[in-house]
């Protein structure tokens, strides 16, 4: 059996993410709507999905694509939004100030 590519966390993240939210591969199956044949093909890094099962697998993992793909360490943290866009380059003060000002516009934006 072949082992995913390091540089490749999709495969990786999507087992650890299925794994730690309690699902079964099966379990998932029924939930994104793709067959477990196809999941298992992901997580063994055997297969890329498309972009539509890409879609799908994130949404019923209730993470986001772009932490799938290994493009931030947030689950649930979108890169679209262009100010966040390099923060994997900013000191650690720097993030801590970014997520204490991402926490005041979430909560102006519930006001």
């Amino acid at each position: 059996m072949s082992q995913p590519d390091a540089a490749e966390p999709f495969s990786r993240r999507l087992r650890e993410t299925r794994k730690q939210i309690g699902l079964e591969q099966a379990q998932l199956s029924a939930i994104s709507g793709i067959p477990a044949t196809s999941l298992s093909h992901f997580e063994a890094g055997r297969r890329k999905p498309s972009l539509v099962n890409l879609r799908n697998l994130a949404d019923a993992l209730g993470v986001s694509v772009d932490f799938l793909l290994g493009r931030t360490d947030n689950p649930v943290a979108h890169v679209d939004a262009a100010a966040f866009r390099d923060e994997h380059l900013y000191s650690a003060r720097d993030r801590e100030l970014l997520e204490d000002f991402k926490a005041l516009l979430a909560k102006r934006a519930k006001e």
